[in-house]
């Protein structure tokens, strides 16, 4: 019997990142913490704050999605069934993803998550006080595994 694997891949990202999150030492603030968050392509309209986070949501979710190789979400690679994968990174002051880190079993997932992080284009950086800010962002990957 041919065995089929679909995948599930639902991002929910959880842009109300932790406040004990912010680190002063290397002037990293969490979403709260800045008055306009960083900005992706199609989301520069206003300056609305809960405007902007809920389109960063969708926005980000769409781009993440294609820039995965599904290939790689399999169970050769995570055990059947539904996972959580940590993922958190900076939106430094020139727009450019930093700072990934991806908490997953599998170094083939984290290595491939990392990968499309890294594909993603530059995005308009935080501000605060008019000044561009690095940003930290938190979010769960939620997969689920099906043989």
């Amino acid at each position: 019997m041919k065995k089929k694997i679909i995948l599930l891949i639902c991002i929910l990202i959880n842009i109300s990142v932790f406040s004990q999150e912010k680190v002063l030492k290397k002037k990293t603030l969490a979403i709260e913490d800045v008055a306009i968050p960083p900005k992706i392509k199609g989301c520069n309209s206003e300056n609305n704050k809960e405007y902007l986070k809920e389109c960063f949501n969708k926005k980000f979710q769409k781009k993440l999605k294609r820039k995965l190789k599904k290939s790689v979400f399999n169970s050769k690679n995570l055990n059947i069934g539904k996972h959580t994968i940590l993922t958190s990174f900076v939106i430094d002051k020139n727009g450019e993803i930093n700072e990934i880190n991806v908490v997953c079993s599998s170094l083939k997932i984290i290595e491939e998550i990392k990968k499309a992080l890294k594909k993603l284009k530059k995005f308009e950086p935080g501000m605060l006080n008019g000044k561009p800010v690095n940003v930290t962002y938190e979010f769960p990957l939620y997969i689920e595994i099906f043989e």
